[in-house]
């Protein structure tokens, strides 16, 4: 069972940051970077974070990875607390208990 503190740790019903889905993107301009963005809907394209590609214009193998991580974020926030729901005690619990609170900030 879990206790309170727990409960605040994840953050339940709270958002926080800038609701999913987000997708990664070349940008709308010519600087060599990589955008990961919300996905448009209602017409309105949220800036989420930009990965600098130097002056190639290429995106790396690894700057590749971290945008598709970061991209993926909201929708394994959402998993995690989904795996928080049907867990029982134990490390694995504690380890989603962690990253939720890591993800949200409140992480101690």
């Amino acid at each position: 069972m879990t206790d309170t503190n727990d409960s605040a740790r994840i953050g339940a019903g709270k958002v926080g940051h800038t609701p999913g889905p987000w997708l990664m993107r070349e940008a709308d301009f010519d600087d060599g970077c990589t955008e990961i963005t919300t996905d448009g809907r209602g017409n309105k394209v949220v800036p989420i974070a930009s990965i600098d590609t130097g002056y190639t214009g290429k995106i790396g193998y690894e700057q590749e990875a971290n945008a598709r991580l970061i991209a993926a974020a909201p929708d394994m926030l959402e998993a995690l607390r989904l795996a928080y729901a049907v867990l029982p005690n134990g490390r694995e619990l504690a380890a989603v208990i962690d990253a939720i609170a890591k993800a949200t900030g409140a992480a101690s």
